[in-house]
């Protein structure tokens, strides 16, 4: 009798470690999170959506812009994680990650028009950054550059002022800016290595418990075919 309830209770938890979660996604930074029509799209988007076919979870999504999210995650506590955030040194004092589900390669953007071909050519220029992204740290802690940094609340909007002349780039993940550049104008793009490149996970807050189960099924997730479809179609 003991040990039936030993299993009701063991079962019960797994179920209840990812049931019932609501995960909060961009509205603009596609083509990784957005919002068309009311309804959620994205590559993390279509990654939840596997997640809960494939455990028969129920995982919900809000939106909002990113910055209202990480405030409202961080602060109290909803939604109950952020689906694609970064994985940083500053962010991994403050959160619990889950496994990494893919990366990303920060980039800056510029206008082929622009002749800037370095950082070094940023000098007393304008950037829009991208808040504790790889790339944004590591220009900031290079003074020599002297770059000043802007942000915009959607990248849609930066690349905007870019096409328009009013900040000379964008530090975006390269695919994001692909996708908001296309057909619209012509780019370059400028790296700074390999080290540029962020693992990408679920946030949860540190002592959520329920982030031990979603761990177990990404282990499981990142090897299924139609996972890597997603991620790389």
């Amino acid at each position: 009798m003991h040990l039936y309830k030993y299993i009701l209770i063991f079962l019960s938890f797994s179920v209840m470690a990812v049931e019932g979660v609501t995960c909060g996604l961009s509205t603009g930074y596609p083509p990784y999170q957005y919002v068309e029509n009311g309804v959620p799209h994205g590559i993390d988007a279509e990654i939840i959506k596997l997640y809960n076919l494939k455990f028969d979870t129920d995982i919900g999504i809000t939106q909002n812009n990113w910055d209202a999210l990480v405030s409202s995650f961080y602060f109290r506590g909803e939604p109950v994680c952020l689906m694609g955030m970064e994985i940083t040194e500053k962010r991994d004092q403050r959160f619990a990650f889950s496994e990494v589900l893919y990366y990303r390669e920060s980039v800056l953007f510029v206008l082929s028009s622009s002749k800037i071909s370095s950082f070094t050519d940023l000098k007393d220029k304008v950037i829009s950054g991208d808040k504790d992204s790889r790339l944004d740290n590591f220009l900031k802690a290079h003074e020599e550059f002297d770059i000043r940094l802007k942000y915009f609340q959607t990248k849609e909007k930066a690349f905007q002022n870019l096409i328009s002349g009013k900040v000379s780039g964008v530090i975006a993940p390269l695919r994001v800016g692909k996708y908001l550049l296309k057909n619209k104008s012509s780019y370059s793009i400028i790296r700074a290595g390999e080290t540029m490149k962020s693992p990408v996970a679920v946030a949860f807050k540190k002592g959520d418990k329920r982030i031990e189960e979603m761990n177990r099924n990404i282990k499981t997730l990142i090897t299924d075919e139609s996972f890597k479809k997603i991620i790389n179609p």
